[in-house]
C-alpha cells in the first residue's frame, strides 16, 4: 500500500514539474520554413525596456529583438531591427517616434546602435565606432543628446559615447576606467548623468558629470558589488541597483554622519605654537575646511581623518572655540551616498556640518 501511495506521489510530481515549465514550439508551414508557435510574440530573452507613458512602450533583447506596445504592455508587436545574429541590451525614446537600441552585432563583434524616427517602424543602424565591443546601457534627454555606455573590447576600458546630433555623429568621452565595464547610463538633463558598473577587480564602479560628460568624476559607492543599472528622477536624487540584491539611494535629505572634535593638545599654547587635534571624521584630506581659533584662521600642517596638526594663529587674546568653517562639503554639490544593502557596509556620509566646538589653546 505505502509503496502505490508513493509511485503516486511520484507521478503527480513529474506531471507537476512537467506542467510548470513553458512549452517552447515551431509550427511548419508546409514549404519548409518554420514558424514561432510559443509563446507569442517570440521566445528571446528580453534585456532592456523603456515607456514614455503608461501605454507606449518598447522591448529589447536577443536575436535582435525589439517589440512594442501602445496599450501598456498587454499585446506587443514585433518590430524589425535587422539584427538576426546578436543582442540588443537596452532601448531609451525621448518621445513616441524617436528611439535608440544598443548592443552587439555577433557575426562581427561590433557594438551596434540602432535608431528609429518614426516609433520603430523602421530601425537603421548608426555607427558607433567600437569595431570590436558592445554596448549595454543608452539614455537620450531629447531627440538631440543621448550617451550610451559598454566596453571596448580592445582595450577593455569602459566606453562612453555622446551625441548632440540624434547619434548622426558619436564622440568618444573620456571614462577614466582603462580596465572595466559600464551598464548603465542616465541623464537628467544635457548636463547632469551618471554612469554605473565595475572596474577590473569586480568592484562597484558610479561615474558622475556636471558638464555633459565633457569631464567624468568617481563617485565613492560603498560597495564592492558589481552595478547594472542607475535611475535619476532629478539631478538630486536616484537609485543605483546590481549584484546580491545591492540597492543604492543618493539623497541630499539623508542624515549626515557628523565630525566630532574630542581634545586638543596642549591646552594652552603662544601663537605659533603647534597644536594637535584629535578626533574623528574630518575627512582624508583638508579640502575646503579650515580651523578657526577664536574667529581666526589657523595655519594647517597636517591634516587626516582623525587628527588635525596647526599652530595657534596671532593676535588671540581670549582663544575662544575651535571650528571648521565652511561646513565640508557644502550641499548639495556632493549629497550623501546610503546603501540599502542588505548588509550595508559602514562609511562615512560624504558630507557634515559643523564640529562641537572645544577649548582652544591661549
Amino acid at each position: 500500500m505505502h509503496r502505490r501511495v508513493l509511485l503516486l506521489l511520484l507521478l503527480v510530481s513529474v506531471v507537476l514539474l512537467a506542467a510548470a515549465a513553458p512549452a517552447q514550439a515551431f509550427i511548419s508551414t508546409g514549404d519548409g520554413t518554420w514558424l514561432w508557435q510559443n509563446p507569442l510574440p517570440q521566445g528571446n530573452g528580453l534585456n532592456g525596456t523603456d515607456f514614455i507613458n503608461s501605454s507606449q512602450g518598447w522591448a529589447v533583447g536577443g536575436a535582435g529583438t525589439i517589440l512594442a506596445t501602445t496599450n501598456g504592455g498587454a499585446t506587443w508587436t514585433p518590430q524589425t531591427s535587422g539584427l538576426s545574429n546578436g543582442s540588443l541590451n537596452a532601448v531609451s525614446f525621448s518621445d513616441a517616434s524617436h528611439g535608440w537600441a544598443v548592443g552587439q552585432d555577433w557575426n562581427t563583434n561590433a557594438a551596434v546602435i540602432l535608431v528609429t524616427t518614426n516609433g520603430g517602424t523602421t530601425w537603421t543602424p548608426q555607427t558607433s565606432g567600437l569595431s570590436n565591443g558592445d554596448l549595454y546601457g543608452v539614455t537620450f534627454t531629447d531627440a538631440s543628446h543621448g550617451w550610451v555606455v559598454g566596453q571596448n573590447y580592445n582595450t577593455h576600458a569602459a566606453a562612453i559615447l555622446a551625441t548632440t546630433n540624434g547619434g548622426a555623429t558619436w564622440t568618444s568621452q573620456t571614462s577614466g576606467l582603462s580596465n572595466g565595464v559600464l551598464y548603465g547610463v542616465t541623464f537628467t538633463d544635457a548636463s547632469h548623468g551618471w554612469a554605473v558598473g565595475q572596474n577590473g577587480m569586480a568592484a562597484a564602479v558610479i561615474l558622475a558629470t556636471t558638464n555633459g560628460g565633457a569631464t567624468w568624476t568617481p563617485q565613492d559607492s560603498g560597495v564592492s558589488t558589481n552595478l547594472l543599472g542607475v535611475a535619476f528622477p532629478d539631478a538630486s536624487h536616484g537609485w543605483a541597483v546590481g549584484d546580491y540584491g545591492t540597492i543604492l539611494t543618493l539623497s541630499p535629505d539623508a542624515a549626515p554622519t557628523l565630525p566630532a572634535i574630542s581634545w586638543a593638545t596642549p591646552i594652552y599654547g603662544l601663537p605659533g605654537a603647534a597644536v594637535t587635534i584629535t578626533g574623528s571624521l574630518f575627512g582624508a584630506t583638508q579640502d575646503i575646511s579650515t580651523v578657526t581659533f577664536g574667529g581666526v584662521a589657523a595655519t594647517v600642517t597636517s591634516w587626516s581623518d582623525t587628527s588635525i596638526v596647526c599652530s595657534v594663529p596671532a593676535g588671540l587674546t581670549d582663544g575662544g572655540p575651535t571650528s571648521w568653517s565652511p561646513p565640508r562639503p557644502v550641499l548639495p554639490t556632493r549629497p550623501s551616498l546610503r546603501s540599502e544593502h542588505p548588509h550595508p557596509p559602514s562609511r562615512r556620509s560624504s558630507h557634515s556640518h559643523r564640529p562641537t566646538p572645544c577649548s582652544a589653546p591661549r
